[in-house]
């Protein structure tokens, strides 16, 4: 799944009830349905511990909204009719905390739910028509979930499963089989350990999706895996389903021309223009046509498509810096491309895939004009992106490849090269998106700083969006560590004191340079199991 860092816009459903004074702050173990469609309202259960009840919501995103119920961990979970499409972030709270974010989804066909029973193949689920997104759920060790579509001969089918990445334990296995049984079609994992199918049918008739799962982490068990949280969402559609762009990414206020990658999109929507604001780090991609959706990175430098032919002897001349978005459509292709550069220049070579959730296992190689390989890299820091860093040697040109590591490839083989000077710079971190303390408790925060390229520069680090009376000093990140005990170059601790009242919101870690690069950041707090991460933490502050 592509990481990345979700920004809660407000707290919504505040609920005119008062909040009682209690004990604990809510634990959901799970939510279900994992998403509602635009323009309608569902019921929304939370399972686990959410006394006392109501409690309170602040979610990521405009456009929707959680309004709790008289029964205790039911909510209406509405979205508007212009609500962005995707994921969003639930995060419910009280007077004693807050619990860790939850994953919803805002979708754009029909929403149905499961029915059981449905294991057996002759007990199979209608489906009709053929565009809806069902919200299941493998409620218990061997549970199976098998539904029936009518389709006509070269008609395709896209079955999609969103489960691990929405937080769900469960690794899902997806087949399609003929009427009387026979398994034609299988896929494990697509979208990291979440399936998905695309399969035409050879004739007119009744065909069978039907899906299980193991645990997401192994537990040495060879069984069906079910249970509360193996929640899903199951895209059934034999309409347009969005997979991706062609790029992907796209330049800070410049209009660019995106090629809607996918099934049966119709021709008339396979493009789209997209002018991305000046201020934004992403941009969503949709069309209410079309199920799915895409999230852009937005960035500062010219964005581009590879063009075909563009093999070691045909190599894509590009100018630099830039971001070129390719694909290894075949088994054995490699994507080259020539840049001119000086000596002295140390480049920075960074290719994403894994990242983004496609499949390509990433290779990265640079040739001299004379087609001798100079380096190559494959994994780093352990993840399968490569990057590398590479000091040009004399002026000329130069040949950058992509490729798989094993050869492997097909139109999912999708990528973007980052092609760039080296650039020292640094990021944030902190552990929890979640902190509590007393009032006047003080509390300390162990900030973690990454400083890539050999940054060296003195950087300040504070806290903002503290309630009144609340203090917190900024503290200093030294230049250059020397490793010994109290170094702050990659490790500082904020210490914040509260004030004599009471509080619940959220609040930030940012820091800038004291240097000429006067580079300022936001701590990204990584939410475990979602492959994505928040700009901000809850502080809850209890009366005692």
């Amino acid at each position: 799944m592509k990481i990345t860092c979700y920004t809660w816009l407000a707290v919504v459903a505040l609920l005119a009830a008062p909040v009682l004074t209690v004990a604990a702050p809510p634990k959901p173990t799970g939510v279900f349905p994992l998403g509602v469609q635009r323009g309608q309202s569902v019921t929304l259960t939370v399972s686990g511990a959410m006394k006392p009840w109501p409690a309170q919501v602040q979610t990521s995103g405009a456009g929707i909204t959680l309004t709790p119920e008289k029964e205790e961990g039911r909510f209406k979970l509405s979205a508007t009719a212009d609500a962005e499409p995707g994921l969003r972030l639930v995060r419910f709270f009280n007077d004693e905390g807050a619990s860790t974010p939850q994953a919803i989804v805002v979708g754009t066909l029909p929403e149905i739910e499961e029915k059981e029973p449905n294991n057996e193949t002759t007990a199979a689920q209608s489906i009709s028509p053929v565009a809806v997104v069902v919200n299941g759920r493998l409620a218990k060790a061997g549970d199976i979930d098998t539904f029936s579509v009518a389709l006509t001969a070269g008609q395709t089918l896209v079955a999609d499963v969103a489960a691990e990445r929405l937080g769900s334990p469960m690794d899902g296995v997806l087949q399609v089989l003929s009427a009387d049984g026979f398994v034609l079609a299988q896929n494990h994992d697509t979208r990291g350990q979440d399936p998905r199918l695309v399969f035409t049918a050879p004739r007119d008739g009744a065909y069978l999706v039907r899906l299980f799962a193991f645990p997401a982490t192994a537990t040495g068990s060879v069984a069906f895996a079910g249970g509360d949280k193996f929640a899903y969402r199951m895209t059934l559609t034999t309409g347009g389903f969005l997979n991706y762009t062609m790029p992907l990414a796209v330049e800070r206020g410049v209009e660019t021309s995106l090629e809607l990658v996918g099934w049966n999109i119709p021709e008339a929507l396979r493009t789209k223009k997209v002018t991305p604001p000046t201020d934004a780090t992403s941009v969503v991609i949709h069309d209410a046509q079309l199920a799915g959706e895409v999230r852009l990175d937005v960035v500062d430098k010219k964005c581009l498509a590879e063009a075909e032919p563009n093999d070691r002897d045909h190599a894509q001349a590009i100018a630099w810096p830039v971001v070129v978005s390719g694909r290894i459509v075949a088994p054995g292709d490699v994507d080259v491309f020539a840049i001119e550069a000086k000596k002295g220049q140390n480049l920075a070579l960074v290719v994403r895939s894994q990242r983004l959730g496609f499949p390509l296992d990433g290779e990265l190689r640079v040739y001299d004009s004379q087609k001798k390989l100079l380096t190559s890299r494959d994994d780093s820091a352990k993840e399968r992106d490569p990057e590398l860093n590479y000091t040009i040697l004399a002026d000329g040109k130069y040949l950058i490849a992509v490729a798989d590591l094993y050869g492997a490839g097909s139109a999912d083989h999708a990528y973007t090269l980052d092609i760039a000077l080296v650039e020292p710079d640094y990021t944030l971190a902190f552990a929890a998106s979640e902190l509590t303390t007393a009032a006047k408790k003080e509390i300390e925060l162990p900030i973690t700083i990454d400083r890539a390229n050999s940054f060296a520069e003195e950087i300040e680090i504070t806290v903002t969006g503290l309630p009144e009376g609340a203090k917190c000093e900024p503290v200093r990140s030294a230049a250059k560590g020397d490793g010994k005990k109290g170094d702050t170059a990659k490790k500082v601790t904020l210490k914040i004191a509260p004030g004599e009242q009471p509080f619940r919101g959220p609040i930030q870690i940012t820091a800038r340079s004291l240097g000429t690069a006067a580079r300022q950041r936001t701590a990204k707090m990584p939410l475990a199991g979602l492959g994505t991460s928040v700009d901000n933490v809850w502080l809850t502050v209890t009366s005692k």
